[in-house]
């Protein structure tokens, strides 16, 4: 986060970087299950997902009150902590209402895990070769935007990801379409 900190806000917002980093792997814990509400409405089990909820909030709300004091970066590391509970108490629903596992789950999230291992092994490579936090950090920007998606691409294919399969469904649709939809 430091060198997209620095390119758009300066270095008077360089301490910010280490909070946006712990803030977005929160927000990959959150994603994981972002659609299990909707599963519990569908099937009609509108009180699991206040349970869920209700779980979620208190147990976030509690963190936050008791991190306040140590300052920023050590609340944003609390709010990590709240996703892993989150992600916990919606795996362990999601297995009370359909069955499935959080093994099952996380072993169908193989690939996922590999993928993002490439992007973020690639991005650390390329912080070798330009320092985030040197004067060219902009570089490492411009480097990590002109790389990454052909990472993410490539890691798609060689970890046999499903989401290839549209990447690449998409890609031919347009090439043969013409560019019409």
């Amino acid at each position: 986060s430091l060198p997209t900190i620095l390119f758009f806000f300066g270095t008077q917002w360089v301490e910010a970087a280490p909070i946006a980093t712990w803030l977005a792997l929160w927000a990959m814990l959150r994603t994981v299950h972002w659609f299990s509400s909707d599963l519990f409405i569908a099937a009609g089990k509108e009180k699991l997902m206040a349970v869920k909820e209700s779980i979620v909030f208190f147990s976030t709300a509690c963190l936050i009150i008791m991190a306040f004091p140590s300052g920023l970066n050590f609340l944003a590391k609390m709010f990590v902590l709240a996703g892993l509970i989150d992600f916990l108490v919606s795996a362990s629903l999601v297995k009370r209402l359909i069955g499935l596992g959080i093994i099952e789950f996380l072993r169908s999230w193989t690939s996922n895990a590999l993928v993002t291992a490439s992007c973020v092994t690639a991005t650390y490579l390329i912080g070798l070769f330009v320092p985030f936090n040197s004067d060219k950090g902009w570089l490492a920007l411009l480097l990590i935007a002109g790389i990454l998606p052909f990472v993410w691409i490539f890691s798609l294919y060689l970890f046999r990801n499903h989401l290839f399969n549209e990447f690449r469904n998409l890609v031919l649709r347009k090439r043969y379409s013409g560019g019409k939809k």
